[in-house]
């Protein structure tokens, strides 16, 4: 993916541990995971290393796999699905822990997938990910 990104622009990607950032204190104004925090070992770090790298008031986006979707059941079920890496599924456990860091502003299921076609909706049994939106609290 960052060979991609770098193909694609001529902004500057780097490969980091979400754990352990490799940036100063409040250097961003957003931070984005796109299905990361369910993949990570220590989600709870992943989080606070983003409230310290973000500027008071900073952006926090986080996109994880909707693990009650028909779309999540199905990769589960492939013998060498990516998706049989995934660490934690409890959504609620680290959308509570978001809030020690972050008011939520907006949080949504989205993008719904059923049997290859994408759908626009909001439905947990067929949104593949589920969205939080929050700013940091200062």
């Amino acid at each position: 993916m960052l060979e991609e990104a770098r193909r694609r622009s001529n902004k500057t990607f780097i490969l980091g541990d979400a754990e352990n950032l490799p940036f100063k204190n409040a250097s961003f104004d957003a931070v984005f995971y796109a299905a990361t925090l369910e993949f990570v070992n220590n989600y709870q770090k992943a989080i606070k290393e983003a409230a310290r790298v973000l500027e008071p008031e900073g952006k926090l986006i986080v996109m994880m796999l909707n693990p009650k979707s028909d779309y999540f059941f199905q990769h589960m079920q492939k013998e060498n699905s990516y998706f049989r890496k995934i660490k934690h599924t409890n959504l609620k456990e680290i959308r509570d822990y978001i809030t020690k860091y972050y008011h939520i502003a907006k949080e949504e299921f989205f993008l719904g997938i059923k049997g290859g076609e994408v759908l626009d909706t909001s439905g947990k049994k067929y949104a593949s990910l589920y969205i939080i939106v929050g700013a940091k609290i200062p």
